[in-house]
């Protein structure tokens, strides 16, 4: 059962992935204005931290009371305040009134994360399993072998 449990965890995991997250305000956009995967464009967030966006970065509109909108996009262009994008994969446009948007946020797949949060747990399992089994071989069988009547 607990065998099991591990794996089923490690399997949650690894499906889950790990991603980041930037906040960016909406006049960073502009960098973006003629992109076409797949190209790579440096990004400003909040911070003033540089991400590198490409056709694996999701953008995520959020408008006043409303629920965020996100995408991948393959094209962007920004005429003035209206934002335009050929989602992915399917190229399905998405424009947005950037005047109308109180947050923009851009999100990333990170391999590292995920190798992390998969390679440190594997790792434990794999230490304590082996001291585990050690344990058990130290602790095997008490049966006594007489060198000359054999066992």
């Amino acid at each position: 059962m607990k065998k099991t449990m591990g794996i089923a965890v490690l399997g949650l995991m690894a499906t889950a992935g790990c991603y980041s997250t930037w906040d960016v305000p909406a006049k960073s956009l502009e960098s973006l204005n003629g992109f076409h995967e797949p190209e790579r464009r440096p990004l400003v967030d909040v911070a003033g931290e540089e991400l590198t966006f490409d056709h694996s970065t999701e953008l995520r509109f959020t408008e006043p009371g409303g629920e965020p909108i996100g995408a991948k996009f393959s094209s962007i262009s920004i005429a003035g305040p209206e934002f335009s994008g050929a989602t992915r994969p399917f190229g399905q446009p998405l424009t947005v009134d950037l005047r109308q948007v109180v947050g923009v946020s851009a999100k990333k797949f990170s391999t590292v994360k995920t190798v992390l949060a998969i390679a440190i747990p594997v790792g434990v399992l794999t230490i304590l399993s082996v001291v585990v089994a050690a344990v058990a071989l130290s602790h095997g069988s008490t049966d006594y072998c007489d060198p000359y009547y054999g066992c």
